[in-house]
C-alpha cells in the first residue's frame, strides 16, 4: 500500500512539471508570434510612406527590424533549450524518487537462520528479523529489526523498535533509530550522534549466560565454553534413542497388531486410570524388588531365585516399550485427524507419533549444543521431559490394564 502511493506521487510530480514545461513553451510562442505581428504592422506602414522618404525610412526601418527579430529568435532557443532541460530533469528526478521504493517492494523483509543480514546504503526494507545471525544496517529499515542470538549494529535509519535477544546493540555515530532501543542478555553501546526517539534499556539474565550464536556462519570455537562437543554428543544419542524406539516398536507392531492397538484404545478410553496405574508401578517397582531381593538372599533356598531378578526388569523395560507403542501409534493418528496428513498406514502414523513425542526433546538438545543459555533451551527440556514421561507411564499403565493387549476395552473398534 506504501509503495502504491509512492508510486502515485511520483506520476502526479511529473504530471505537474511536464505542465510547467508545456505552459513555458507556449508562453514562449506566444510572445514570438506577437512580436511577429507587431513588426509586421511595421513593414506594411513603412511601405505606404512616400518615395522619397521611402528610401532613407526602409533602411532604418529594416535595421530596427532585424535586431528585435533576432532578440525574439534568440529568447524562443533558450526557451526551447530550457524547457528540454528542464523535462529532462524531471524524467531523472521522478525516476531517482521512484528508484528506492522499487527497491523496498522487491525487498518487503529479510529473514535470515544463521547468516548475517546487511542493509547498504541506499537501500530501503520494511521489516529485518535474524535467528542465530547478526544484522548490520547502513541504509533505511521502515519497520523494526529483531536479532535472536546475534549483534546488530545500526549506523542508518530504522523507523521500528530494535530488540536484540541473547546479544548487544551497536549504535553507530549516524543511526537514527525512531522506536525503542532494547538488549536482552546484552548491552547497549550508543556512539556520540546516535539519535534514538524511543527508550533504551538492557535487560540482564544474570552471571553466566552467555553464548556464541555464530554457528552457521562458520566462526565456532571448539574450544570455548558456549558451545560444548559433549552437548553435540548428546543430541547424536538423541537421535540414535529415537531411531532404536521406531525400530523396536515397529517390531512389535509387526508381530503383535492386534495386542498393540488393543494398548492403543485403552491408553485412549482411559487414560486416568492407566496413568494411575504406570505411576504405582514405577514408584513401587524398585522398592519391591530390593525388599524381594533382601528376603530371597537371606532364605537359602531363595538365593536360586535371584538370577530371575534380571528378568523382572527385561520384563518391565518390555512393557514400557509395549506401551509407548500404542502411545505413539495413538499420537500419529491424532496428528493424522488432526491436521490431514493422509496416514493409511499403522506404521507411519507409529513413526509420526514417536518422533512427535521426541521432538521437543530433540529441540532442547540442539538449541544447547548451539550455545543457546539455560533459560531458553531449559524450557524445551523440561516440557519435553514431562510429555515423555507422560506418555510412558499411560503406556506403561495401558499395558497392564489391558494384560498386555488381551483385553480391549469396551467400545472399542475393532480396526487395528
Amino acid at each position: 500500500m506504501a509503495a502504491r502511493r509512492s508510486r502515485r506521487r511520483c506520476r502526479r510530480r511529473r504530471r505537474q512539471r511536464r505542465g510547467h514545461v508545456r505552459r513555458l513553451a507556449l508562453i514562449g510562442v506566444a510572445v514570438l508570434f506577437t512580436g511577429a505581428l507587431v513588426f509586421g504592422q511595421k513593414g506594411e506602414e513603412s511601405e505606404s510612406a512616400s518615395a522619397e522618404s521611402a528610401t532613407a525610412e526602409s533602411s532604418t526601418a529594416a535595421t530596427e527590424t532585424e535586431t528585435p527579430l533576432r532578440i525574439l529568435e534568440e529568447t524562443s532557443a533558450t526557451l526551447v533549450s530550457l524547457s528540454q532541460e528542464l523535462e529532462a530533469e524531471s524524467e531523472a528526478s521522478a525516476e531517482a524518487e521512484s528508484r528506492p521504493r522499487r527497491r523496498a517492494e522487491r525487498q518487503d523483509q529479510k529473514f535470515a537462520l544463521g547468516s548475517t543480514i546487511r542493509v547498504g546504503e541506499g537501500e530501503v526494507v520494511s521489516d529485518l528479523f535474524a535467528m542465530g545471525g547478526d544484522i548490520k544496517i547502513d541504509g533505511e529499515v521502515d519497520g523494526g529489526a529483531v536479532s535472536v542470538g546475534g549483534p546488530i549494529k545500526v549506523n542508518g535509519v530504522v523507523r521500528g523498535d530494535v530488540i536484540a535477544v541473547g546479544d548487544s546493540v551497536e549504535l553507530g555515530p549516524e543511526a537514527q533509530v525512531y522506536g525503542n532501543v532494547t538488549s536482552v542478555g546484552g548491552v547497549v553501546e550508543r556512539e556520540e550522534g546516535a539519535e534514538v526517539t524511543g527508550e533504551v534499556s538492557e535487560v540482564s539474565l544474570g552471571e553466566g549466560f552467555s553464548a556464541d550464536w555464530s554457528l552457521f556462519d562458520g566462526n565456532v570455537d571448539w574450544g570455548g565454553d558456549a558451545i560444548s562437543f559433549d552437548a553435540w554428543v548428546e543430541l547424536f544419542w538423541g537421535l540414535v534413542w529415537t531411531s532404536f524406539l521406531v525400530v523396536m516398536c515397529g517390531v512389535i507392531l509387526l508381530i503383535v497388531p492386534r495386542s498393540v492397538h488393543n494398548v492403543r484404545e485403552t491408553a485412549i478410553q482411559e487414560p486416568w486410570k492407566a496413568l494411575i496405574v504406570g505411576i504405582s508401578v514405577e514408584l513401587l517397582f524398585l522398592p519391591v524388588t530390593l525388599v524381594l531381593s533382601f528376603l530371597l538372599l537371606v532364605s537359602l533356598i531363595g538365593i536360586p531365585f535371584l538370577l530371575l531378578m534380571p528378568f523382572l526388569y527385561l520384563l518391565l523395560f518390555a512393557a514400557m516399550i509395549f506401551g509407548f507403542a500404542g502411545v505413539a501409534v495413538g499420537a500419529g493418528r491424532f496428528l493424522n485427524e488432526r491436521f490431514g496428513l493422509g496416514l493409511r498406514n499403522a506404521f507411519i502414523c507409529l513413526v509420526v507419533g514417536t518422533v512427535a513425542l521426541r521432538m521437543i526433546s530433540l529441540s532442547g538438545d540442539f538449541l544447547d549444543a548451539i550455545g543457546i543459555p539455560f533459560l531458553i533451551y531449559g524450557l524445551f527440556v523440561v516440557f519435553g521431559w514431562l510429555v515423555q514421561f507422560v506418555a510412558w507411564t499411560i503406556g506403561l499403565g495401558a499395558v497392564l490394564v489391558s494384560r498386555f493387549g488381551a483385553r480391549a476395552p469396551l467400545g472399542s473398534s475393532d480396526s487395528a
